[in-house]
């Protein structure tokens, strides 16, 4: 089972991470499948960016509540509304452009799920930085919990950074360079150790998609 396999990677990578592997317990960085598609991750994802999760959450139900018909709209549900009912649920007009540009982008042919899942990270990341009001980092949660990439080191997180420097009892945050370096003894598996390092700050793993993850005690991500 590759969470085993990941556990036993990092305890013997650094003492340091053996001693939180240890004091986190088991890993359930995938405890839960994923479903949702390309479009329905995204919306949330853009939803989401720099609110809390409870505010976030409000204003997500309250933009599903546009179509209460669906389970989910479809991105032509989204090009068919106009961005005023958007800002009435409470999205903002930035993002509301974002959303409609993305369903524009998915209905005209945006890879889906199944087509993202053969491609290389970084072709992935590239694919979803297409889309304007997606960057690096959320790219890099997609990668990590939609499709389960083992491997995944998000630098720019400020959790991360954080989590390192406590786990190694740095004087100050380290910088890109030195996040890259001191992720090295843990590949292939740097996406468990990601989320053993938001734990050692007592914070949920930022999956967009559960609301709970997205709380003020934690540094809010740009896109």
């Amino acid at each position: 089972m590759e969470s085993e396999l990941a556990v036993t990677h990092l305890r013997g990578a650094c003492p340091r991470m053996a001693a939180l592997v240890e004091e986190v317990g088991p890993c359930l960085l995938h405890s839960h499948a994923r479903t949702d598609s390309v479009f329905e991750y995204l919306t949330r994802a853009i939803v989401f960016q720099q609110l809390s999760g409870k505010a976030a959450s409000t204003i997500h139900a309250r933009l599903m509540g546009l179509f209460p018909d669906k389970e989910h709209p479809s991105p032509e549900d989204f090009l068919g509304t106009p961005p005023e009912r958007m800002r009435e649920a409470g999205v903002s007009a930035s993002k509301a452009s974002y959303l409609i540009g993305l369903a524009r982008q998915v209905a005209e042919g945006l890879p889906d799920v199944a087509a993202l899942a053969v491609l290389p990270d970084d072709e992935v990341v590239g694919v979803l930085g297409s889309v304007k009001g997606i960057g690096v980092w959320t790219a890099q949660m997609f990668l990590l919990f939609r499709l389960q990439r083992p491997d995944v080191w998000p630098v720019d997180d400020t959790g991360v950074k954080n989590g390192l420097r406590k786990l190694y009892e740095l004087e100050k945050v380290p910088n890109r360079g030195h996040a890259e370096e001191l992720g090295v003894p843990f590949r292939p598996f740097r996406s468990y150790a990601a989320w053993y390092l938001w734990r050692s700050l007592d914070l949920r793993a930022p999956d967009a998609f559960n609301p709970a993850a997205w709380s003020r005690a934690r540094p809010r991500p740009t896109a």
